[in-house]
């Protein structure tokens, strides 16, 4: 209408169908909702294949096998971009839609999280997770920019030559120098308790199938348990949440207590970036470029965060309260971590050594324990951010209130120390991928919830959506306190394993 303003009658009365969104523009909105859904729907699943086959496969051929699914997207938009035919570039975009969704950027994350994970010591394990979202970050913030201008400059398809280049650099890259971090014997470990696991299975479902003899519609239920069995291998790692029997007969609700608090955690900040967005532009009237420079800001300190704030708090807290306990300690004796065992794999398994204590900043005792309070702190200044974040009226006001991300920047890398903390070396991939299926839930969730009370009180009460989201949050950090250290893993030498491929320090 702007372009051809010919067509408006001389009534100025517009007719209905010249307001209707444009051809292309509403099928682009479409592609984009398509593709939400198969990343969200995607992620889901392979989260799960990595958290289970990590263990049963190894952890390098899991990293190659995404980052070929990566170099198999690259190629698929690029053969779109080069082929004339309407079929063919169908046909090569629709296998582009499906591959970006299966290798996302974010299962590459999740697998050399676990890398990291196998391979550091317990004061180590934090700060090299934060190091490697540091590093996530630092590749984002001029991806875009550099991207957009090479597209500018050489066009679409010399861009798209540029990006198979570099994810075949990175598959040529992990293949060479990578090495595996999940040993055999562990690999082997893993194999028998996935085949005790079916084993189990297969006997009940063998056990029920006798008990409805003579029943007529026992073929039908079995087909139903059937489908829920195969819908429950998906949603495995999930079930490695869930509260475990001790040997003294009480409940085990430490991963429960994880998992519920990072669904929370994660409902409440998964609709933070189109939040902030819309309360920029509508409340504070701010225009694009304002709301970039704030984008643009936070996410550096996301990276100052991740790579130099967070692993500086973690050491100097670790050393500072490993001394305040040792004070507290001083005439009673080292605390020496003797705790239950996790599940009934690990039952029989020896005590732990009496140098793994909480006055020792290099224990994996002392460790899991301020991990704990480095947690609670990270989320605290989130509370804080969502609270003070309605208040800021200017530019530099908000500028301010966001340099609390350096605060907060490590609390996913945390979270998944403390996960990591809970179960033995063999079960970390899957409980690792129960705790990010709980993450994408609460983050799906999160636009359902806070989008509808940001649409319903945007105008009149803004301060509304930041309080529930701090609300929440809050909610979170209450869990953390029945996240008992007693209920943690208790590492023995057994854990300890060397192999052919080098020693895992996990813990």
């Amino acid at each position: 209408m702007r372009n051809r303003p010919d067509k408006i009658p001389e009534s100025g009365d517009i007719p209905d169908e010249m307001c209707q969104t444009p051809g292309p523009v509403a099928a682009f909105s479409a592609f984009m909702v398509v593709q939400a859904i198969l990343i969200s729907a995607a992620g889901f699943m392979i989260t799960s294949f990595i958290g289970q086959y990590a263990a049963l496969m190894g952890r390098k051929p899991i990293l190659l096998l995404v980052l070929l699914g990566g170099l198999a997207t690259a190629c698929s938009f690029s053969a779109a971009l080069f082929i004339p035919s309407y079929i063919g570039v169908l046909a090569f975009f629709s296998l582009w839609l499906i591959l970006s969704a299966l290798s996302y950027p974010v299962s590459t994350l999740m697998i050399i999280n676990l890398m990291v994970i196998d391979t550091a010591l317990p004061d180590e394990r934090t700060t090299r997770l934060a190091l490697i979202f540091g590093g996530m970050y630092a590749g984002e913030i001029p991806a875009y920019t550099i991207g957009g201008f090479i597209n500018r400059v050489v066009g679409p398809r010399v861009l798209s030559l540029i990006i198979i280049s570099i994810s075949l650099f990175q598959v040529l890259y992990a293949s060479a120098i990578t090495n595996e971090t999940f040993g055999g014997e562990k690999r082997e470990a893993a194999r028998q308790e996935r085949q005790e696991r079916r084993q189990t299975a297969r006997e009940r479902s063998l056990e029920r199938w006798a008990e409805q003899e003579g029943d007529s519609t026992r073929g039908l239920k079995r087909a139903v348990r059937k489908t829920y069995e195969a819908i429950r291998a998906v949603l495995d790692p999930l079930t490695r949440l869930q509260p475990v029997k001790r040997d003294d007969g009480r409940w085990n609700y430490r991963l429960t207590m994880i998992g519920i608090s990072y669904f929370l955690m994660s409902l409440s900040s998964g609709y933070v970036n189109v939040g902030l967005i819309a309360y920029l532009t509508i409340v504070l009237r701010r225009n694009p470029e304002q709301n970039g420079f704030i984008l643009t800001w936070i996410s550096a300190m996301q990276l100052t965060g991740a790579t130099i704030a967070f692993p500086l708090i973690s050491k100097l807290g670790r050393i500072l309260y490993a001394k305040l306990t040792a004070r507290k300690q001083k005439g009673k004796g080292p605390a020496t971590g003797q705790g239950p065992d996790m599940s009934r794999a690990e039952r029989n398994v020896s005590p732990a050594p009496s140098a793994d204590t909480i006055s020792n900043p290099r224990s994996e005792y002392s460790s899991a324990h301020f991990d704990v309070y480095l947690l609670r702190w990270s989320w605290s200044f989130i509370a804080l951010f969502f609270v003070v974040i309605g208040f800021a009226k200017n530019t530099w006001q908000l500028a301010a209130v966001c340099s609390l991300v350096l605060a907060f920047s490590g609390a996913h890398p945390t979270i998944q120390a403390i996960t990591a903390a809970s179960v033995n070396s063999i079960q970390t991939g899957e409980v690792i991928a129960g705790l990010e299926m709980v993450g994408a839930i609460g983050r799906f969730a999160s636009p359902l919830v806070f989008g509808a009370v940001q649409a319903k009180v945007i105008i009149t009460a803004p301060l509304v959506l930041w309080m529930s989201m701090a609300a929440v949050t809050i909610a979170g950090i209450a869990l953390t306190f029945f996240i008992r250290d007693n209920d943690r893993y208790i590492p023995t030498a057994a854990d300890l394993v060397s192999n052919e491929n080098g020693e895992d320090r996990s813990h």
